[in-house]
């Protein structure tokens, strides 16, 4: 019933009430009937507070069979705590006091049950015939389950119905509370928690087992985190943690902040067992310093993520506490990213080409190297724009320019007659364009297009990414297997190749690091390397290229252990094609 049905009920039961108490003493069966028959409750007390009657819903709430016995009680006697009775009191006072009522007040009732159930009172003042108070009439509705209701509107609006941790939107209410607050005089702390190999897991293992990660994680923060209300999940893989009393001192909140972060990363690292898995994840932490009477606490939290994927980039499993610095390295990708889709739009890249020699000196091909010059920001490292572009998808339309253009070169040479038959070139790939279902077939559509065969076409992937991805990557380095390029493993000697997956895969070429290649002379442990991978290259009847080489002694070491081709700055460096055409080409010819 709304709070206009329940002011209508109250002012008729007013009016029939004064009229029989004006008349007589008693009330008469009909109309205590009539009473009960009403679905509100209804009650009415003298000046001094006491009970002077109520029909049965109200009688049951205060935990007795009829209206008969409570009468003569005051509300001190009934089934509710002393500090409600003394709240109902103080409202009836009022109402008597002022002669004016209160209209759709919320309050708490413990019934004798224990339950606490949720009114919506009414209260008026009781008059006799002359216009003079003579008590307070109440009705009231009981509107608990609407409440529940809202109670459970809100949780879900503010907590994360996955882990029932507080999700950004508490996170943000509660900064803007912190913010408004004049009580906080110590220094705290926020701490940004990303996990680290969660996607793949995900990816991987399906969402039903990332869920039970997420849980267990949310578990274990909470269990290392100051007070388990001050952690959050902000979605995904993303966690929060909300220390902001910690102390006296900038110094000391920080290392406090960093004892909490050293100890999530530590409880994260941990194994989660998941029948009949056992998953490896890992997390990287941001902290912020919160300074007493901060108002730009939102700042703050842009800050911890800063400072998480500073930590990341540093190589995952570590905290970073805030700095400016990691601002102006934010400020610099930011405006790397918008030139770098400027220059996608634009076409600033270019393509130089390396040779690749063999050991009797006789050009067998090069690789495509991409590079990248900004008016404002010069020459721009590849190790530095592709994973920018990795991370914000631009590499998909970047990789393409690069292959048309290495084909469109490629055609041009073969057409002139400038390169033999079995010329290849090898253009380098990211692991991210290998999951873009679509980069097969376009590979096969921009040869096509260009007349290239593909055999004379060596697709470069890094021992790094081929292992991080390999059960992701092997069907699609199949397929491109398949329609004839040749595969080439890069960067080989750094990452940690599985033997089986070597085998599994038609690769065509291993490519010898060059920080192996810079100190086979030096170190005795490097030349071991260099001997075992070009044995196993023998063994898979896979070719071995050198890359940096840079003296006659390394050209002449490795072809001490059998390896038979080199790339580097003793051949060349990486030129334009057509510096490429006049320094190595033209003498093919």
């Amino acid at each position: 019933m709304d709070g206009k049905s329940n002011d209508m009920s109250a002012d008729y039961i007013a009016g029939k009430l004064q009229t029989e108490i004006a008349g007589r003493a008693d009330i008469s069966d009909m109309f205590q009937l009539i009473l009960d028959s009403i679905p509100v409750r209804v009650f009415w007390k003298d000046l001094n507070f006491v009970y002077q009657g109520s029909n049965r819903l109200f009688a049951n709430d205060a935990g007795f069979e009829s209206s008969q016995d409570l009468m003569g009680l005051t509300d001190f006697e009934l089934g509710w705590s002393k500090e409600q009775a003394e709240a109902f009191v103080a409202d009836d006072a009022e109402v008597m006091r002022t002669g004016e009522a209160k209209i759709g007040i919320e309050e708490p009732q413990n019934h004798p049950d224990g339950k606490t159930h949720w009114l919506e009172t009414n209260k008026i003042p009781l008059k006799d015939s002359q216009g003079t108070v003579i008590g307070v009439l109440g009705t009231y509705t009981d509107i608990t389950e609407r409440i529940e209701y809202q109670r459970q509107i809100d949780y879900l609006a503010n907590h994360d119905e996955l882990t029932g941790l507080p999700n950004r939107r508490k996170l943000r209410s509660e900064i803007f509370e912190y913010e408004a607050s004049t009580t906080h005089s110590h220094w705290g702390g926020l701490l940004f928690v990303d996990l680290d190999q969660f996607k793949a897991v995900n990816d991987t293992l399906g969402h039903a087992v990332g869920d039970q990660i997420l849980c267990e994680v949310s578990d274990r923060i909470a269990g290392v985190a100051l007070n388990d209300d001050s952690v959050y999940r902000l979605g995904g893989d993303e966690f929060a943690v909300l220390m902001p009393q910690l102390a006296d001192t900038q110094e000391e909140a920080a290392i406090k902040s960093s004892t909490c972060a050293q100890q999530i990363i530590r409880c994260l690292a941990e194994p989660f067992e998941i029948y009949p898995h056992y998953i490896y994840v890992g997390a990287s932490v941001g902290i912020s310093v919160l300074e007493p009477g901060s108002r730009y606490f939102l700042n703050k939290f842009r800050e911890a993520e800063i400072a998480m994927y500073a930590a990341k980039e540093s190589g995952q499993n570590l905290f970073r506490v805030y700095d400016e610095s990691m601002q102006a390295e934010a400020n610099r990708k930011h405006e790397f990213q918008n030139k770098l889709r400027q220059s996608t739009s634009q076409s600033s890249f270019r393509l130089i080409y390396q040779p690749q020699f063999n050991c009797h000196g006789t050009l067998t091909g090069c690789e495509a190297l991409l590079r990248w010059s900004d008016p404002d920001l010069g020459e721009v490292s590849p190790a530095e724009f592709i994973p920018l572009a990795e991370q914000t998808g631009m590499i998909h339309k970047i990789g393409d320019w690069v292959i048309q253009t290495a084909f469109r070169q490629m055609a041009r040479w073969r057409t002139s007659g400038l390169i033999s038959p079995d010329f290849h070139m090898a253009i380098n790939v990211s692991s991210v364009q290998f999951r873009d279902e679509r980069f097969v077939p376009r590979l096969i559509a921009l040869a096509a297009n260009e007349n290239i065969n593909a055999a004379n076409i060596e697709i470069e992937i890094t021992e790094t990414h081929a292992i991080d991805q390999e059960a992701e990557l092997l069907s699609v380095l199949e397929k491109i297997s398949d329609a004839g390029f040749r595969l080439v493993i890069d960067d080989f000697g750094t990452g940690y190749s599985s033997l089986a997956y070597l085998a599994r895969v038609e690769l065509n070429k291993l490519k010898i690091d060059k920080s192996i290649v810079s100190r086979i002379n030096e170190n005795i442990r490097h030349a071991g390397i260099a001997q075992s991978i070009i044995q196993i290259a023998d063994n898979l009847d896979v070719t071995v290229v050198a890359e940096g080489v840079e003296t006659p002694e390394e050209r002449n070491s490795l072809v001490s252990l059998g390896c038979e081709f080199f790339q580097g700055y003793l051949y060349g460096r990486g030129i334009p094609a057509s510096e490429f055409e006049a320094s190595h080409l033209g003498a093919q010819n």
